[in-house]
């Protein structure tokens, strides 16, 4: 039985409102973020959110996240991003490293998601700036 045209275009609409909502975001995080579990508890939050992604620390001493998913996890990720040592007891990790994070600046880039990226979320190491 087929269905009407007004029920199919319905649904497109729906499929097409839903991809829309669908971002990339480039977080660079700035601050005492690495050797802290920064990327580790970026993970954790990541998976959390069903975000896909990974975090990388950079040679300028900075953390880089790019994450795709629905704008709203995605905002919630960088609000995150902000919280130094509550946002890795937040992540479920504390202890004498994750006390000293600290988090100066969080600058964050948008775009159409792209696809391509890790998913569950991934700590992938450290990432040069040449």
């Amino acid at each position: 039985m087929k269905r009407p045209a007004a029920q199919l275009l319905s649904r497109r609409t729906v499929r097409q409102r839903a991809m829309a909502e669908v971002q990339r975001a480039q977080i660079f995080v700035t601050g005492k973020v690495q050797g802290v579990y920064y990327r580790d508890t970026t993970k954790i939050m990541g998976d959390r959110l069903g975000l896909s992604g990974a975090a990388w620390n950079l040679s300028d001493g900075r953390v880089e996240v790019l994450a795709e998913g629905p704008q709203e996890k995605l905002k919630e990720l960088v609000d995150w991003c902000w919280k130094g040592p509550e946002g890795a007891a937040e992540a479920g990790l504390e202890n004498s490293l994750t006390a000293k994070r600290k988090v100066t600046d969080v600058q964050v880039t948008w775009e159409e998601a792209k696809g391509g990226l890790p998913s569950p979320f991934s700590n992938a190491g450290r990432k040069d700036l040449s």
